[in-house]
Parts: C-alpha cells; sequence; structure tokens
C-alpha cells in the first residue's frame, strides 16, 4: 500500500501593533495535518519560538521579516513547508516638552516639543500636573497643545509633569519631567538708626 498525503501548507496572520508591544501572530491556517510550527523571527535561520499562535515584541518599528516552517511528521518522512512575510510595527511618536522658570504665583509655560511618528499624526495631549490642591495630592490634567498652569502648592519647588501624546494609529508616548516654580524672596527691612 502507498499512502499519498496531501501538500503541506504554511500560512499564518498577523496584527499590526505599536512598537513596544507584542504582535500577535496565528499559524492555525496552515494546512490541518501540521504537527509542528517553527517561528524565525530574524532570518538567521533558527527557531525563536514554536506553537501554532504566538507573541513577539520586534525591537525596532517599521518592516520585519519573519519565517514561519511548518512540519507534518510521517512514520518514514517528514513533510515541511516555509512561508516568509513582512510584519508592520508603527513607530512611536516622540514626546518631548519644555518650560520656563516662573515665580510662585505665577503660570508656567508649557512648551510642546513633541515629534509625529512617520507613521501617523498627533491625535491627543494629555497633560498631568502633579500639585497639592486644598492640602490634597493630586493630578490635575489638560488636553490642550500648550498650557499655562499655576502650581499653588507653597511655597513652590520642584513639581512632576507629564505628557502623553497619542496619535491616530492609538500609538501613545509619554515624557515625565521635574519643572521648577521659584520661591518669591522674602524682603527684610533692617532699620540701622
Amino acid at each position: 500500500t502507498i499512502n499519498i498525503f496531501p501538500g503541506l501548507t504554511a500560512y499564518f496572520t498577523s496584527d499590526t501593533v505599536c512598537q513596544g508591544f507584542a504582535t500577535n501572530l496565528d499559524g492555525t491556517l496552515s494546512t490541518d495535518t501540521t504537527d509542528y510550527w517553527s517561528w524565525d523571527f530574524n532570518l538567521d535561520g533558527i527557531e525563536d519560538a514554536n506553537g501554532n499562535t504566538v507573541h513577539h515584541t520586534f525591537p525596532n518599528s517599521g518592516w520585519n521579516v519573519i519565517t514561519l516552517t511548518t512540519y507534518n511528521y510521517l512514520t518514514t518522512d517528514t513533510c515541511f513547508d516555509s512561508m516568509t512575510d513582512s510584519i508592520y510595527v508603527y513607530a512611536n511618536p516622540n514626546t518631548e516638552f519644555t518650560t520656563d522658570t516662573v515665580c510662585f504665583g505665577e503660570q508656567t509655560n508649557f512648551i510642546n516639543l513633541t515629534e509625529n511618528s512617520i507613521d501617523a499624526d498627533s491625535m491627543s495631549y494629555l497633560w498631568e500636573f502633579y500639585d497639592t490642591v486644598g492640602g490634597v495630592v493630586g493630578t490635575i490634567t489638560s488636553s490642550m497643545y500648550e498650557p499655562l498652569y499655576e502650581f499653588v502648592d507653597a511655597p513652590g519647588g520642584w513639581f512632576t509633569v507629564s505628557l502623553t501624546m497619542t496619535d491616530t494609529n492609538l500609538c501613545y508616548s509619554t515624557y515625565t519631567d521635574s519643572v521648577l516654580v521659584a520661591e518669591v524672596p522674602t524682603a527684610i527691612v533692617s532699620d540701622t538708626s
């Protein structure tokens, strides 16, 4: 008796994610006689993961070429097939800001230095100002591009501020820095007469 097995076909699908997140790779649409799925994420010929569904975080945004090799183990032979395709990873925006230094009681001007990624335009900004209001430490937020904010925690000092920018691909980046609000000097008058 001669048994002839149907051809083996490797096939996978993937989602497109933002840099820093895991790409979901699904090889379950390969031939149903597949016994083993071998994934190579950097074309070095070495298996990086195995299984019909895997997750991988690519170190860089842009195009990443991967290969799926599927195997069907027979009694006296092994059938295999490979599929190589490109996976795209969205770049994150580059979020940054600067400020001017003001005296306590004045508004700090926030200058947005955020740059869009190569893949998308900006969609929203979320500023978080960490301040003490009425004796309670809290977070005050703003969605303006370049807000003004007056810190109320007397007598001034260093305050933490975060800016998160989300783009049209829903990729985001957060930048956190300390902002100085100078204490108002106290004038001392001395009578030397």
